[in-house]
């Protein structure tokens, strides 16, 4: 068995993930379709800066290279919102949970039905906060 064949596995299936195809995917480490092809197929290794590019776009690299998941890093954002989002009331959260259903909304019958729940929970809360 080509030792790279495992990662090549893991390339792809990073990329499946995503929803790009070879040409795309390649772009996000800097190379040609042509090369991702390579990869995938363990017919080459990818370099450190090919890999260091897809770390740099969120692909978990540990796991390409060794096939254990890391957990995922926390930025000081994420810390300072999750802190944030824990002093909002029950309610306050639900509202926050439902405006990002419609940020995050997959088709047009998500999003009426998202902004439909965040108006009804708007219009229910007697409380607003305001914090600059």
């Amino acid at each position: 068995m080509n030792v790279l064949s495992p990662v090549g596995r893991r390339l792809a299936e990073a990329r499946e993930a995503i929803g790009l195809n070879q040409e795309r995917f390649a772009a996000l480490g800097g190379v040609k379709k042509g090369a991702q092809g390579l990869y995938e197929t363990g017919q080459r290794a990818p370099d450190a800066s090919y890999l260091l590019k897809l770390n740099e776009h969120g692909i978990d690299i540990a796991y390409i290279l060794t096939g254990q998941r890391q957990a995922p890093q926390e930025s000081a954002e994420m810390r300072r919102f999750v802190a944030r989002f824990a002093q909002l009331s029950r309610r306050e959260r639900r509202a926050i949970e439902a405006m990002v259903g419609v940020l995050t909304a997959g088709s047009e019958l998500d999003v009426v039905a998202a902004v439909t729940r965040a108006a009804t929970l708007h219009d229910n809360t007697q409380e607003y906060r305001h914090e600059d």
